[in-house]
């Protein structure tokens, strides 16, 4: 399951400001190391976070946090993905 997709292509969808804001929000604070990090992740029940370019720039992040607690499991020139331990 993906959390939140590319938001201009939502929109164009018919998703509403009302359904994605509140994704937008919890997804943002992930990518900045939120305290809430791991609730935020069990409420959507994510197994892996995605991260490249788009979410750097979706997200104004350059860099996840240095204490950020999740292992890769791959990694690319662009991209890395990381595992949510308990995840479904």
């Amino acid at each position: 399951m993906t959390v939140l997709g590319f938001v201009p292509w939502l929109l164009c969808h018919g998703y509403t400001d009302a359904e994605i804001k509140p994704r937008l929000a919890d997804i943002t604070a992930v990518y900045h190391g939120s305290p809430e990090t791991r609730q935020i992740l069990e409420k959507y029940g994510v197994s892996y976070i995605y991260f490249s370019s788009a979410e750097r720039y979706e997200f104004q992040v350059a860099a996840l946090p240095p204490d950020w607690p999740f292992p890769a499991v791959f990694h690319s020139e662009k991209i890395t993905i990381y595992k949510v331990p308990g995840g479904k």
